[in-house]
């Protein structure tokens, strides 16, 4: 009995084995979020990204793009012997096409690009912190952190369109999310939900994400007051 239970312990760790090295083989490290290297990249892509006004400066005088650092982030490989992971908050360094990217991460979803290996010397001053242009799914990963507030007003556009509440959360699911120029008497970030003509704008507040505005074809014949 124990010779054919250590038979199939073995049987199965081979197969294990097998479909690993096969999933290794056919997506690289790709489909294997629990990956330490996935990790770290995950948490940069689905959080917000932030750099001070000299680091862009830097950047920029190194013909970095927003474009370049997002596909850093996708395909270049997590260095870490040269990361600070035991650090407060830990630094990592991603590097892809011989450019190093020093980035800095806290257990708040927010991460900094703070150094780089750049070629070179960039008269770079300013401390401010802004957000790195952020993409869609950066966006939909960032706002999924908060609830959403259905207000009177968007419900009355809800009921005037026929539509339901999960309606609502489809549309900003297939929608293209991009950062909004529209902006409350707050600091709050807003985005641009855009499908065809309708446009949703969401404000990503303290506690909760709220609908700020909603323009879709024929909306004046829908009697709902601000």
């Amino acid at each position: 009995m124990k010779g054919k239970i250590g038979r199939r312990v073995k049987y199965y760790l081979i197969g294990l084995g097998m479909g690993l090295v096969l999933t290794f083989f056919i997506f690289g490290n790709r489909g294997c979020s629990w990956l330490p290297e996935n990790r770290v990249k995950e948490q940069i892509e689905t959080g917000v990204l932030v750099r001070t006004d000299s680091m862009k400066c830097v950047l920029d005088c190194n013909d970095i793009s927003d474009d370049f650092i997002f596909e850093l982030i996708k395909e270049g490989e997590v260095l870490f012997s040269e990361s600070e992971t035991k650090s407060d908050p830990k630094i990592y360094v991603i590097e892809y096409k011989n450019v190093k990217l020093h980035f800095s991460m806290d257990e708040d979803s927010l991460s900094s690009i703070v150094d780089m290996n750049g070629d070179k010397n960039c008269d770079c001053h300013g401390q401010a912190v802004k957000p790195v242009k952020m993409t869609d799914q950066m966006i939909k990963a960032f706002l999924n952190q908060r609830d959403y507030v259905i207000d009177s007003k968007t419900n009355c556009l809800r009921e005037c369109l026929s539509a339901k509440r999960k309606d609502i959360f489809k549309f900003l699911d297939r929608a293209k999310a991009v950062e909004s120029d529209l902006k409350r008497d707050n600091t709050n970030p807003t985005f641009d939900f855009v499908s065809g003509d309708t446009i949703i704008t969401v404000e990503h507040g303290v506690r909760k994400n709220r609908f700020i505005r909603i323009e879709f074809p024929e909306m004046e014949k829908c009697d709902c007051q601000n």
